[in-house]
């Protein structure tokens, strides 16, 4: 089952807070999310899958020891091998034709998963295109615990 609108709003409120932190539950893989800083004066929310963030699962030989999830829940980060203004002055030195021959991959993109998301709307969208998908805790609470204190106040 996917995540519910409420709790979809709960989490989304939730998480654009400064301190926040997330479990989900996905078969037997946990995933976590905490908000942590990108730079001096900038913050994101990184997706631990097990606890960790591993860069070995993003390399050839690591791609068969990662997570199922991994593709479900990363950030999915899209670009072109070369600029538009490089495309357009090879296309233009070279005519369309021939750039095609000798540059086959001029207008290929590639794509890369990135463990954190700029905004808690966009992780939410992704999250809750997910089946199976459970949340299990908001803050530091389990989330009925989390809910119930929210219809208390």
């Amino acid at each position: 089952m996917a995540l519910s609108k409420v709790q979809c709003d709960h989490l989304k409120e939730h998480l654009s807070g400064l301190f926040c932190q997330a479990k989900f539950q996905h078969g037997e893989d946990t995933v976590t999310v905490e908000r942590v800083r990108k730079s001096e004066n900038q913050t994101c929310l990184a997706v631990y899958i097990i606890g960790t963030i591993k860069g070995e699962w993003f390399t050839e030989k690591g791609k068969n020891y990662a997570p199922q999830i991994l593709e479900k829940v990363y950030f999915e980060k899209k670009f072109s091998l070369y600029t538009a203004a490089t495309i357009k002055k090879i296309e233009k030195q070279l005519g369309k034709r021939k750039a095609k021959k000798y540059y086959p991959e001029l207008h290929d993109k590639r794509t890369s998963f990135v463990p954190y998301f700029l905004a808690s709307k966009t992780l939410v969208n992704q999250f809750k295109k997910i089946e199976k998908l459970e949340l299990i805790q908001l803050g530091n609470l389990p989330y009925s615990e989390y809910v119930s204190n929210l219809e208390a106040e």
